[in-house]
């Protein structure tokens, strides 16, 4: 084909030539350039100008959804929402459509659909969240919850003609919180003085909850999200639309939950469901007369069967990082309960886990993020995350989450004091720690060479376990008994007690090592000195700390981090000691909160216990240079070695 131009002629020998000339350079310059091109060519060619209409309007018979009347005339009637994704993330400017068939008889070409991709790409994206899947003339019921980012800001500069009922555009308004909102107050049930914070956390809740959406409440440790999610369920049972609600929570807190409500509510009837499969499936089937039912994530995958028979007033999830991974039985198991109202309630900050906020709005509100493919695409994937997206997720996910910071609400709290004691290790702890530490980077480096560094990983995580552990005291890695004296931090420790206990002082104790917490539980106790004491095999948990709170006479409480580092309250003690060492700085603060938070009166000392020239120094120093690290969701080990490279490694491994 020849083309003729203004200032000359274009020559395409073939038909893939040709097709990128009418696709890309014709639709690119055609408004500054004349074209001649032959008649039967340009019918082969469709040039998209596809015009849409959406309206939005309240559903008239579901309460939590509204209406999408979508109109679509032009070119583009009929295709799928997965071809145009398709196109949009190959950069392919056109589709090319079979040619009808009559009788084995060709009826004529096959037509290419040219596409605007900038303008195409916005256009899908809105389409994609409403959740239309053809662009064809439809209606469609949709989530509430898909209101907050469908405002006419976000289709004045496409082909898209927009509107929304009066009626709808109030509810949006409410949502975002543009509009106000005249909350109830705190039904006369609960006994507790509301600080004011407290008091708007309740009011938000209340406002999600009357429009059918979901929240994560997502406040500092220490501010009470059990409280205002005992307010919630209160006042979601007096409005009577349903009877029951469920708490799901860690193991380790289910008693927690219990006596709070107690405390809090005596009115309302929890129970926590646990034990033996026949027992916990009694106890659900005979539930009718109970008002909360709790349970853990663990015990809810295996009875997951009776749950689903149910639709519960209130869904809440504590400690909701159990479910950040979608594909794990935790998250597919709460998936699939029914409840009016959803809650999740999370000290933790979840904004720097993209995929892990995807998991959890899909227990809220499914479909608001998209699909999960789409929304690893836009946010996620590093060529796709620019600014302007996570903007945009910015707005769609804030009316949904409320976070307030224990130094922006509780201006009246005690300080915490932070205090680091450092250490050389003896000489029988720096023979041992140097003996290991370089025949173990030997090793390493040996299987690092053979099997590449992620499939050794393990390794790596066994390796500088046993080093902390040496830190800590050469009993717990020998598996032996050893004297006090073999470890300079355990001396130090006794010399830190023995001036608290001069001092009146109530200690709390965390150690990862249920070994090392034995070896002092023996100690202490020999030297006739009363203690508490909590790892992940106590039952009684509760009753043991009340009595650590209010006797006096307790004056030490050793705690394993992984079973008591949330969901306590140590408000009887006025120091937290910090035994070893733990990857994430913000592991260490929630176990401190167990004793600095509301209920608090004195000053709070938390130390740390660092051995000089050691991993513990060394990661101390790693949290110093890589604050973006330990800002992420690293609640384990594994996954901190998982951050790590192996120049770290090599790093952390030196004496």
């Amino acid at each position: 084909f020849l083309f003729e131009t203004v200032s000359g002629k274009f020559l395409a020998k073939t038909e893939k030539k040709i097709v990128e000339f009418m696709t890309e350079s014709l639709p690119a310059f055609q408004d500054i350039i004349h074209f001649d091109c032959p008649r039967n060519l340009l019918d082969q060619f469709i040039y998209d100008n596809t015009e849409f209409k959406v309206h939005l309007k309240e559903s008239s018979d579901q309460v939590c959804a509204f209406e999408v009347d979508v109109t679509v005339e032009g070119s583009l009637s009929g295709v799928s929402m997965d071809l145009l994704w398709d196109c949009v993330a190959s950069k392919k400017t056109f589709i090319e459509s079979a040619p009808k068939q009559k009788k084995r008889r060709k009826s004529g070409p096959s037509k290419i659909l040219v596409l605007e991709l900038e303008r195409l790409s916005s256009v899908i994206q809105i389409f994609d969240e409403i959740g239309i899947s053809r662009f064809e003339n439809h209606k469609a019921i949709r989530p509430l919850w898909n209101l907050t980012h469908l405002t006419d800001e976000r289709f004045e500069s496409l082909p898209v003609a927009f509107s929304i009922s009066d009626r709808l555009l109030d509810i949006q308004k409410q949502m975002v919180g543009d509009a106000p909102y005249e909350s109830s107050k705190v039904p006369s049930e609960i006994k507790a003085t509301l600080r004011s914070y407290q008091t708007e956390g309740v009011a938000w809740l209340e406002r999600l909850r009357s429009m059918h959406l979901g929240g994560i409440l997502a406040d500092d440790m220490g501010l009470g999200k059990t409280l205002q999610g005992i307010i919630a369920v209160t006042m979601a049972h007096k409005e009577g639309r349903a009877k029951q609600s469920l708490i799901v929570c860690p193991t380790s807190l289910l008693y927690n939950w219990k006596e709070e409500f107690n405390r809090f509510n005596p009115e309302l009837v929890p129970q926590v469901v646990d034990g033996p499969p026949q027992r916990r499936h009694e106890m659900i089937k005979n539930s009718d007369d109970i008002d909360v039912i709790i349970t853990s994530y663990t015990l809810l995958q295996k009875d997951i069967e009776e749950y689903r028979k149910r639709t519960f007033c209130y869904l809440i999830l504590d400690e909701a990082q159990h479910i950040k991974n979608r594909g794990t039985r935790n998250a597919k198991s709460v998936k699939m309960l029914k409840g009016l109202h959803r809650l999740i309630l999370t000290g933790t900050p979840i904004e720097n886990s993209l995929e892990d906020l995807w998991s959890l709005f899909d227990f809220l509100m499914p479909g608001l993020l998209g699909s999960f493919e789409r929304f690893v695409e836009k946010y996620v994937r590093p060529s796709e995350a620019t600014s302007q997206n996570l903007e945009h997720l910015k707005r769609k996910i804030f009316p949904f989450i409320l976070r307030r910071m224990k130094q922006d609400v509780l201006q009246d709290l005690p300080p915490v004091s932070e205090i680091i004691y450092h250490c050389q290790l003896t000489d029988l702890q720096q023979e041992l720690y140097r003996s290991y530490a370089e025949s173990a980077k030997e090793e390493l480096s040996k299987l690092v060479k053979k099997e590449g560094f992620d499939k050794i990983r393990i390794h790596v995580l066994a390796t500088l376990t046993r080093l902390k552990q040496i830190c800590c005291h050469p009993a717990i890695f020998a598996k032996d008994t050893a004297e006090r004296g073999d470890s300079a931090k355990y001396e130090m420790l006794f010399d830190l007690l023995s001036n608290l206990a001069q001092n009146k002082r109530k200690a709390v104790i965390f150690s990862q090592y249920t070994r090392m917490l034995q070896i002092m539980r023996h100690d202490l106790e020999a030297m006739g000195i009363t203690l508490s004491y909590l790892d992940g095999t106590t039952k009684n948990r509760m009753e043991i700390v009340k009595e650590f709170n209010a006797n006096p006479n307790i004056t030490v409480f050793l705690i394993s981090l992984k079973a008591g580092g949330v969901g306590l309250n140590l408000t009887g003690a006025d120091t937290v000691i910090h035994y070893d060492m733990w990857w994430n700085p913000a592991v260490e603060s929630q176990a401190t909160d167990r004793v600095h938070r509301i209920g608090q009166k004195r000053n709070v000392s938390s130390y740390k216990m660092i051995t000089l020239g050691t991993i513990e120094e060394k990661i101390l120093s790693m949290q110093e240079r890589k604050k973006g690290l330990v800002k992420q969701l690293i609640q384990s080990d594994e996954e901190a070695i998982g951050k790590l490279t192996w120049d770290e490694v090599l790093e952390l491994l030196k004496t």
